[in-house]
């Protein structure tokens, strides 16, 4: 039965059950751990730890095992060192810039673009240790071998804003003991790709939340991930990473690309939506874009989305598909057989020869230009438009 056909009364008691915030037996199982996980937001100061207290907050028996196996590895490749002392790190040391040379068969070619915006944006906390060696065909010089791009831009501020003498001028370096170049060649490699820990998206997101939560920061895009983050606490959801390990928990959202890229209304409103469905699980990658689309679609076409138009909205999903945008889920086999069936009475007068294969995906075009179809039949308020690029449509006799 389509809600479309139900009686108030019936209504009213089927919002009852999907309220926007469901009571704690409803969500027991979400509250144990997104907020857990949210409440390492409320640190309203810097919270220091020590090496070994970091560490020690990953190392449940699987992770131990796994160090263990890393420190022995550690330990086969490298028999030439008893003592820590044996290590020959890097050494920071300040030199004036005249004494930076760049080898330009080690560097890539100099990025102009990435010079002008260290300067046009400058700031002291930025500015990394450039990394040199010395070699012996240049006694008193360092050659870099990364950061050509800071110290490209240091020299041009030194000499084109203040005009101070080059040898005057002190800027920090990291000496590495290294003479073998294709040694040095590899490192400058790997520390600007493999052997370097980029940011996720899931990092950016932690790093604004924490950026005005603990540092005050006024940062627009850093207040809007702030605001988002305040949604999903509200509505009990929390922002992870696969490498967490938690993404099939209750309240999980793993796909971040939606959540940062959106406004946050529309996280809000997704955050009431699901809250409203009531089901006590990970929200799908797939419900995710399809959800984000459709409350995007709906802010930029200035339908109105109250609280009783989620809970409507709630409700219908669950008739139609139990609100299950999985890839096996019944949605995108309805989006399918539907395809097949438009596709077919399509290019029925098609020569045979000509006629192009069915290619049904599930995606935005397909799967919004369903939706929309299925909830302008099913849902008693306006639905957005999709106005992307595809000739699928979709007939009466294949909604449900």
């Amino acid at each position: 039965m389509f809600y479309l056909h139900i009686g108030k009364q019936e209504k009213a008691n089927a919002m009852e059950q999907f309220m926007i915030k469901p009571n704690r037996q409803q969500r027991r199982a979400i509250e144990s751990y997104a907020r857990k996980i949210n409440s390492r937001y409320h640190k309203q100061d810097s919270h220091f730890v020590t090496l070994k207290e970091r560490l020690n907050e990953q190392l449940d028996e699987f992770n131990s095992y796994r160090l263990e196996a890393a420190v022995k590895e550690f330990v086969a490749n490298n028999p030439q060192w008893n003592k820590f002392s044996d290590l020959k790190l890097c050494k920071a040391l300040e030199v004036s810039i005249d004494k930076i040379l760049i080898d330009t068969t080690m560097q890539r070619p100099l990025n102009f673009r990435w010079v002008m915006k260290i300067i046009s944006r400058f700031l002291e906390s930025k500015v990394m240790a450039i990394q040199v060696y010395e070699d012996p065909d240049k006694p008193g010089y360092y050659i870099a071998w990364d950061g050509q791009h800071t110290a490209i831009a240091l020299y041009t501020i030194i000499s084109k804003v203040f005009g101070d003498k080059l040898a005057d001028c002190m800027v920090p370096i990291v000496v590495y003991p290294m003479s073998k170049k294709a040694e040095i060649r590899e490192n400058f490699i790997g520390l600007n790709g493999d052997d370097k820990l980029g940011l996720d998206e899931i990092d950016l997101f932690m790093q604004m939340i924490y950026g005005v939560r603990v540092d005050g920061s006024t940062n627009p895009a850093w207040i809007d991930a702030e605001l988002k983050q305040q949604y999903l606490e509200a509505y009990e959801l929390f922002a992870t990473n696969e490498k967490f390990g938690d993404h099939e928990e209750a309240g999980a959202i793993s796909r971040l690309n939606e959540l940062v890229k959106h406004d946050p209304i529309v996280t809000q409103w997704f955050a009431k939506y699901f809250a409203a469905v009531g089901q006590e699980r990970a929200t799908e990658p797939k419900e995710i874009v399809m959800m984000y689309w459709y409350f995007s679609a709906c802010k930029d076409q200035d339908v109105v989305v109250t609280d009783e138009y989620i809970q409507d909205l709630a409700l219908v999903m669950k008739d139609l598909f139990d609100a299950d945008f999985s890839p096996e889920g019944t949605f995108w086999g309805k989006v399918y057989s539907t395809y097949y069936s438009w596709h077919k009475d399509h290019y029925a007068s098609w020569d045979e020869m000509y006629r192009p294969e069915p290619q049904p995906r599930k995606e935005i075009p397909h799967g919004a230009t369903y939706l929309t179809a299925q909830l302008r039949k099913s849902l008693e308020h306006p639905v957005p438009r999709y106005y992307g690029s595809t000739e699928f449509r979709v007939l009466n006799k294949d909604l449900w």
